[in-house]
């Protein structure tokens, strides 16, 4: 099998190392594989004339060929055989009858190498991409050490598609952990085949990112994207790369909160701000973090800030909101620890931050008929009771005017009998 489309977007496969002998004969060929006629869906632009490179060994008695042959554009495929009119062809593929069944015939001359590369016939409906005869003319370079780094290059594209290949189909049978692991494999191989900044590794990348989220591997995915993304060209996988980073941090970050660690927990969270500065799940879970560890002022300075970059207005009324329910939770703390006037003047900045919650006007009632003032909470609350249209809102100011009553009923005779 010969897929010409880009790596990126058909099956990858890998290579074999070829076993190079001390007295093995290493010769590289370079030049052209013309297409002439190709079975398969995924063809379009495959005929034509592509730059491809053939490494061929032999031992010494020429009782034994081995060899690989790849390109830029066409996935690569080893050959093996006892003669060279009729060479094996295997490509990466861990499903044998798509690796198998293809065939190579070589002849040399002097500098020159002609050949014919025939695949096996797929159906017109296969998603694949097969040369069912392409034509080999290339020259032999000079003597040297590339033909050794050209077989070395493709040996690794060959194994690490392979690996892939094999990760997929353990993907397949719901074996994520080996299937991981294979892609591990890949991306090892794949390092040894192309440089850091290759669209190459993108498949290789996002095949390993998706299994460690899939298994919640989410600090190993983070020191993937640490090591990776900063040198990463496929836009794509840049994208996919950035959400799996939110998800990954979010989730790290909770995970802190859940131990108490609550630094670490901003840390995380922070991290998903770095990538999406307006994203509401990492702004609640700071917002979230200060309050649980007793940071309210430095959730509501967060929250300001915040306020000040969102662009969306029902965005900015949001944060407001939140803004006024750090306040409000503020204004309990400080009331518990008897800091009545700051808590009173915490729950005056919510209420005017936020109109439309009715608990903050009942608390801010109650506590001031706590105070000695029935009169002016009672007031408070009818005011409020001519402020609110809904339904539920008005029952629970009318309950807690019922409440109030009822309160001052008992004072009042607590205060007749003198207790």
């Amino acid at each position: 099998m010969w897929p010409l489309t880009f790596l990126v977007s058909v099956p990858l496969f890998v290579i074999l190392i070829f076993p190079c002998h001390a007295k093995a004969d290493l010769r590289l060929y370079v030049g052209n594989l013309e297409v002439v006629s190709t079975s398969g869906k995924a063809c379009k632009e495959a005929r034509g004339h592509h730059r491809v490179s053939l490494v061929l060994g032999s031992d010494d008695e020429l009782r034994n060929f081995k060899g690989i042959l790849g390109g830029d554009n066409i996935s690569v495929g080893r050959f093996s055989g006892s003669s060279l009119e009729n060479l094996a062809v295997t490509y990466p593929y861990s499903d044998s009858a798509l690796a198998e069944g293809h065939s190579l015939k070589i002849t040399v001359s002097g500098t020159t190498l002609t050949g014919e590369l025939r695949d096996k016939h797929v159906d017109a409906s296969a998603e694949d991409c097969n040369f069912d005869l392409a034509s080999l003319t290339l020259k032999q370079s000079e003597p040297g050490e590339a033909a050794v780094e050209i077989f070395q290059q493709y040996s690794a594209q060959f194994e690490a598609q392979l690996a892939r290949s094999r990760a997929i189909s353990l993907l397949r049978s719901k074996e994520y952990g080996a299937a991981a692991l294979k892609y591990e494999e890949a991306l090892t191989f794949a390092d040894m085949a192309y440089p850091n900044n290759s669209p190459k590794l993108a498949t290789f990348l996002a095949g390993l990112a998706s299994s460690y989220m899939r298994l919640g591997r989410f600090a190993d995915f983070v020191n993937l994207y640490a090591e990776r993304y900063p040198e990463m060209n496929d836009d794509a996988v840049r994208v996919l790369f950035n959400g799996y980073l939110i998800k990954s941090q979010l989730h790290l970050g909770r995970a802190a909160v859940g131990r108490e660690n609550y630094s670490a927990a901003l840390e995380h969270f922070n991290k998903v701000l770095a990538v999406d500065r307006n994203n509401k799940d990492a702004i609640a879970a700071i917002m979230s973090t200060f309050v649980k560890s007793g940071q309210h002022d430095e959730a509501i300075t967060f929250l300001e800030q915040t306020e000040k970059n969102l662009e969306s207005d029902p965005d900015r009324r949001d944060v407001r909101g939140a803004i006024a329910l750090v306040q409000y939770l503020k204004a309990i703390k400080l009331d518990k620890s008897g800091k009545y006037a700051e808590a009173e003047a915490s729950l005056q900045k919510a209420i005017s931050l936020d109109h439309e919650t009715v608990q903050y006007t009942i608390l801010l009632a109650r506590w001031r008929h706590k105070s000695g003032k029935y009169h002016e909470a009672d007031a408070i609350l009818k005011k409020a009771a001519e402020h609110f249209k809904d339904e539920s809102a008005r029952l629970e100011i009318s309950a807690a005017r019922d409440r109030l009553r009822m309160t001052e009923m008992i004072l009042k005779k607590i205060r007749r009998s003198g207790g």
